[in-house]
């Protein structure tokens, strides 16, 4: 399905972040955390959900791209090449840490 207009997601993750993400929308909103910079991480599933959640921060608005940073490790592949792309455009730094013969990231 669509992630916010940057390209298709899997439909669960998306499913998943959107369940997840009015609770950490409650803490970016928040005055006395506005200046502060970020860091979304997760490990396989929560890596996919990490990576939606970086994604919408900065695409959304709420934190320009030099104040989040993403550490995944195990992230499947979280969405098509169209998601990639904008995300790569974003401009977050993120760092994705994989085992080579790793069956869900490369999967």
């Amino acid at each position: 399905t669509d992630f916010i207009g940057m390209g298709e997601v899997n439909k669960y993750f998306h499913k998943a972040h959107d369940h997840l993400w009015p609770s950490v929308l409650g803490y970016l909103a928040r005055p006395e955390f506005q200046d502060y910079k970020i860091t979304f991480t997760g490990h396989s599933l929560g890596a996919a959900l990490a990576s939606l959640a970086a994604a919408a921060t900065v695409h959304q608005c709420y934190r320009p791209a030099a104040t989040v940073v993403l550490y995944t490790f195990g992230q499947p592949r979280t969405g098509s090449y169209k998601y990639a792309m904008t995300f790569d455009g974003l401009g977050i730094k993120s760092y994705r840490v994989v085992f080579s013969d790793g069956i869900i990231p490369h999967g």
